[in-house]
């Protein structure tokens, strides 16, 4: 869903930081599961999460597969870790 990039939530810093406004998430998909929303190597949410989150909430340092989310460059926005 694209949303506009003044869109007022989206202002207080406290709420949301590193968004990426109205991109393709660029998650894999193929014929047979075409709902899989891991990221694909392209993906602008790759390695671009906070990565303070995963101090101030070490229970976020695995991703839901109990991937390391710090094995990498820095840990990627949503529920799963890109492992190349």
């Amino acid at each position: 869903m694209k949303i506009p990039e003044n869109y007022p939530a989206l202002a207080d810093t406290n709420l949301f930081s590193k968004i990426i406004i109205n991109k393709d998430p660029e998650f894999i998909n193929d014929l047979k599961n075409p709902v899989d929303l891991q990221l694909d190597t392209l993906s602008p949410a790759k390695d671009a999460a906070d990565p303070e989150i995963i101090v101030a909430w070490p229970s976020l340092q695995y991703d839901i597969k109990g991937n390391l989310r710090t094995s990498d460059t820095g840990p990627d926005i949503g529920a799963f870790e890109r492992i190349e």
